[in-house]
């Protein structure tokens, strides 16, 4: 399809990412990667322009240009901070959760990049509903329309840099705008000594999902020991870079969605307990030794659980079949068993079927004297949703288990 335009006095750059100028005219067809202000424009444009012109002939472009995207998230952290310097929280390990709403046009194999922000941004307060707004962040501004807060002075943005900027210290990014960040720690903070790397990366291939699980441990421990303010940080994706960028997206949702797949860090600390020996021998426990004819339920399940308290979850084991006995006593069916050492607990939303928190070193399910049990912080669930409790044992005959009584329970406001 043709592309006719009239223009005057416009001036670009020969094969770059970006038209920059002032436009006046008639347009139709399609405009990719445009800066500048155009007038009377209806239709788009598509590809790039070259030199300096005072013209009014018709032209025809048709090479398109790849368009860079970030994403800027930043998180309150000050509860864990408070929590891991009164000894709640020991060795804590966080984790990034983005859950996508749509992936289009991706490579087989990509990476996300992240780093911790130098500035402070204001994010911008349009909605889907009123069309947007352009007060706020945005690639040449931290909190536009307030000129005094560049993200980067000079900016250029028809720079093009030739070094990979995601993975090698460099300014080259910071000269075309979209963000400046912290390569590495500029002062110690906590366990990370000086100049410690504060990249975070995960990387993609064949097909797999797109959803961020992202561990960021050294950008929290940087904020949270002091050795950089907490500015958020910034993803990038390795499409951005080499000779060839692409020009595939991803859509996360953000914190205002209307359902559970908020932006969230998940904190991870191990807080589980494994008591045996003579204690074991005095509370009169048999071990689970078998994953053949094992029931496991959590005992005094409550309906409901208020949201930012930790609750105590009781798991109870027990043989289905047990061997019969002449007793007076009570009947071997209500004989409490302990897991093995190698179990887990996992919380699942019951509608969505989506895992909440899932197994792994984190979740280990402690033993006491009483039995098995776990704590359950419920600070962060969705509040006003119904949740399901699996329990994973890994035996020793070898045989993984997960149990799952269907006993559901609300976190309430």
């Amino acid at each position: 399809m043709d592309i006719n335009f009239n223009y005057e006095i416009f001036t670009g750059t020969l094969c770059q990412s970006f038209v920059s100028g002032s436009v006046s005219g008639s347009f139709t067809g399609s405009i990719d990667g445009f800066t500048g202000s155009i007038e009377c424009f209806t239709g788009q444009m598509t590809g790039l322009a070259s030199g300096s012109y005072y013209t009014t002939n018709n032209v025809f472009v048709n090479t398109s240009t790849p368009i860079i995207k970030r994403s800027l998230l930043q998180f309150d952290l000050a509860a864990i901070s408070k929590s891991i310097s009164n000894g709640e929280i020991e060795v804590p390990n966080f984790v990034l959760n983005l859950k996508v709403t749509e992936a289009k046009a991706l490579p087989l194999t990509y990476t996300i990049y992240c780093y911790p922000l130098t500035k402070n941004w204001q994010m911008g307060y349009g909605t889907f509903a009123d069309g947007g707004s352009d007060v706020g962040v945005n690639w040449a501004y931290t909190n536009y329309p307030d000129l005094g807060t560049a993200w980067y002075s000079p900016m250029d943005p028809t720079f093009i840099p030739t070094d990979d900027y995601l993975t090698i210290p460099s300014t080259s990014s910071f000269v075309r705008g979209g963000g400046v960040w912290y390569y590495a720690l500029p002062t110690s903070s906590m366990d990370l000594p000086s100049g410690s790397s504060l990249m975070c990366t995960q990387s993609f291939d064949y097909y797999q999902s797109s959803d961020i699980k992202l561990d960021i441990t050294p950008i929290c421990k940087a904020w949270i020991g002091g050795g950089i303010p907490n500015n958020g940080i910034i993803l990038m994706t390795s499409e951005e870079v080499g000779s060839n960028p692409q020009n595939g997206y991803l859509h996360f949702f953000g914190k205002e969605t209307n359902t559970i797949y908020t932006p969230y860090i998940d904190v991870q600390w191990d807080d589980s307990t494994y008591l045996s020996g003579s204690v074991l021998i005095s509370s009169s426990m048999a071990p689970v030794t078998s994953s053949v004819g094992v029931s496991v339920s959590i005992k005094n399940l409550k309906k409901e659980y208020k949201s930012g308290t930790i609750s105590r979850f009781d798991v109870y084991a027990r043989d289905l079949y047990p061997k019969k006995t002449f007793s007076r006593l009570q009947t071997v069916y209500l004989d409490t068993k302990y897991l093995p050492a190698s179990s887990y607990y996992a919380i699942k939303d019951n509608e969505s079927d989506e895992m909440v928190i899932n197994f792994d070193d984190y979740t280990k399910i402690s033993l006491d004297d009483v039995g098995n049990f776990f704590m359950l912080d419920t600070t962060g669930i969705a509040q006003e949703r119904f949740y399901r409790i699996l329990i994973k044992c890994e035996f020793d005959d070898n045989e993984v288990v997960i149990y799952d009584d269907g006993a559901v329970f609300k976190i309430t406001r």
